[in-house]
């Protein structure tokens, strides 16, 4: 078989490289063909270093004896000025269209002159603000204005600020092929961007549904690690600080620790490091504070000294503390992994192959190495993305499984509970159904009791009644024929004690709870008894005040009302001999302490204080008694006719 015959462009892209070949032993570089597509001018530079850097143009146009090959340049400083020139033509009919670019470089000025006039002057720069950029270029390219038939001589002013060593990387390109990589380059980042977008959406989306934590994690490690191929590409600058690119760069460092915060969260909740492995997560917490250091230094080292160089260096020797964490969290973490956290720890191997080779690219080929920092780091994300995922998925499949594995242990549970419960239902309602039937027969036989308590207690009442009726009637016929004032005084005391027990008899007989009766009433109907027994022309003022709320259980209304019948008959007997406006007042209330007091006086000649003293009256003796019964007290004042208080408890 022949080989392909090659095509005209392809020859003619022969052919320049053979013209440039030749030329390149010349100080002009001759370009002729309208096929040239790129060539690399840095072998053809020659070079100075103004280590003042105060020399303008036009003293170095001066004095091109200063400059040498490049190839021979001795880098004193990488921070100096450096001065690069090389001449160029182009023979062609047509004027060129042609772009010089470069990458990394914070500041740029290149000069073009023609027949020794300065015809032509541009800026640029990684650190360069978008006002000092002249219209069609950028931070990183400048378009030439380029003319058939003319020599140039191309001078550059370059200062790299950043600490590194200057690569000087400068590239001519056919400017519609430049167009046409940056725009493939551009969509690139478009699809890789948008896809991390999406998926951080997405992983937002389901933290925010779930409230699963690790997918928070996930979202910020996804957030930190894009952020950071953003800020490495450039776009980060170009779209939030294009006036200010300088501060836009100190964000670099600070994104990729966010991202790795994220991750290192990622990994603690997801494989439950502090229930499991505390000690790898102890670990893992001075990694964090080692890393939250590191980011701190490393943007004061850029702010204040602007030594980038430095702060990377940093970077690189403190990746030897999250390195040593994820190789011993893999050695001592994976048997007791199951299926679904496997995926993740596949995760971390790819995170920390990606993690060595931007390390070791930075090592080696210094600042260069961002030009392949953001495709790695967006693969990286979305590669950890689709395994965690993955690994959930295969742990809510496991979930599912389990979950109806033990829906189903419930079920029986509940089938062998039911059965116990049956057998327990019906045990206790044969049970119930004997104690019914017990209680029941109980409560027939205490009816019967009831029944025939009821009965005698009536009968009794009865009796009660009927014998109190007799004695008050055979002492009422006796007292007509009793010529004795003494004896009479005496049965009047009788019938006045006899009549208040009826009285509380009768009230219990009127009302249905025999247990409380009312006060106020009996109060009332035993005063008029009296009043018809010792003063029937009533010349005695009766003044009465008794609470209408007081009821007192029937022993206590019994013992009350024979207190009462004794004062009342007392007062009648032997209080008002001489006493031309007699009275009675009887109070009864509820004390604030919760006691029952009676308050009992007449205006009468009062109690002698020998009687007083020796207590011989049969009334008094008897009322003392009664207040005692019902766990009371009584005062007695005899100065000013007779008052009697008595507290008792309620």
């Amino acid at each position: 078989m022949f080989p392909r015959p090659l095509s005209f462009k392809q020859w003619g892209f022969v052919i320049v490289l053979c013209l440039i070949t030749v030329s390149g032993r010349a100080e002009t570089i001759t370009l002729s063909e309208k096929s040239f597509t790129q060539l690399p001018l840095q072998p053809y530079f020659s070079a100075w270093e103004d280590l003042t850097g105060k020399t303008n143009v036009q003293g170095v146009i001066q004095h091109p004896e200063s400059f040498s090959p490049l190839n021979n340049l001795s880098y004193s400083s990488p921070t100096s000025v450096y001065w690069l020139k090389v001449n160029l033509s182009y023979s062609g009919a047509i004027d060129p269209s042609m772009v010089l670019r470069f990458n990394h470089l914070t500041f740029v000025d290149a000069y073009l002159y023609n027949a020794g006039q300065l015809i032509w002057h541009h800026q640029a720069g990684a650190f360069r603000p978008r006002s000092q950029l002249e219209p069609g270029d950028s931070r990183f390219h400048f378009r030439l204005p380029l003319q058939a038939g003319q020599t140039y001589t191309l001078l550059l002013r370059v200062n790299h600020t950043k600490g590194y060593r200057p690569f000087f990387d400068f590239t001519l390109q056919d400017q519609e092929q430049f167009m046409e990589d940056t725009h493939t380059r551009e969509r690139a980042d478009t699809w890789s961007q948008g896809a991390v977008a999406i998926f951080l959406i997405y992983t937002l989306i389901s933290w925010w549904v779930s409230r699963y934590r690790p997918y928070l994690w996930l979202g910020l490690f996804i957030a930190g690690v894009s952020l950071y191929g953003l800020c490495s590409g450039r776009y980060f600058i170009d779209w939030f600080l294009p006036e200010n690119p300088t501060t836009g760069w100190l964000f670099n460092g600070p994104f990729l620790h966010l991202g790795l915060l994220g991750f290192y969260l990622l990994i603690v909740d997801f494989w439950q490091l502090p229930k499991y492995n505390p000690t790898i997560y102890r670990f893992g917490q001075l990694c964090i504070a080692a890393l939250l250091l590191v980011s701190t230094s490393g943007v004061c080292i850029n702010y204040f000294t602007g030594n980038f160089n430095l702060a990377n260096t940093i970077n690189l020797w403190a990746f030897v503390f999250p390195f040593t964490f994820v190789v011993f969290l893999i050695a001592c973490c994976y048997r007791r992994l199951d299926r679904a956290q496997k995926y993740l720890y596949y995760g971390i191997v790819l995170f920390v192959a990606a993690g060595l080779f931007v390390t070791l690219s930075s090592a080696i080929i210094k600042e260069r190495a961002l030009l392949i920092a953001p495709y790695v780091s967006n693969f990286t994300s979305l590669a950890i993305f689709l395994l965690f995922s993955t690994g959930l998925k295969e742990a809510l499949r496991q979930h599912e499984i389990d979950k109806l594995a033990v829906l189903h242990q419930l079920t029986q549970l509940q089938k062998e509970q039911n059965i116990l419960l049956e057998n327990k239902v019906t045990e206790r309602t044969e049970a119930l159904f004997q104690s019914n039937q017990l209680l029941q027969e109980q409560a027939d036989l205490l009816a019967k009791r009831n029944a025939t308590i009821e009965t005698l207690i009536n009968e009794l009442s009865h009796r009660v009644k009927n014998n109190l009726q007799l004695l008050y009637s055979l002492n009422s016929l006796q007292l007509p024929h009793v010529s004795d004032a003494t004896a009479s005084h005496m049965l009047k005391s009788n019938l006045a004690r006899i009549k208040a027990m009826m009285l509380v008899n009768q009230k219990l007989d009127y009302i249905e709870d025999t247990s409380q009766v009312s006060l106020a009433s009996l109060v009332i109907e035993l005063t008029r008894h009296l009043q018809d027994i010792y003063d029937r022309p009533r010349r005695v003022k009766l003044q009465q005040n008794i609470a209408s709320a007081i009821e007192l259980p029937s022993h206590q209304v019994l013992s009350l009302g024979l207190i009462l019948t004794e004062m009342l008959t007392n007062s009648y007997k032997y209080a008002f001999p001489n006493i031309s406006d007699p009275c009675i007042s009887i109070s009864i209330s509820l004390s604030a302490t919760g006691h029952i007091q009676l308050v009992y006086a007449d205006n009468g000649i009062g109690i002698q204080p020998k009687e007083t003293t020796h207590a011989s009256s049969m009334g008094l003796s008897l009322i003392k008694d009664l207040t005692r019964q019902l766990n009371g007290n009584v005062c007695t004042n005899g100065e000013h006719g007779l008052a009697y208080t008595i507290a008792i408890p309620a």
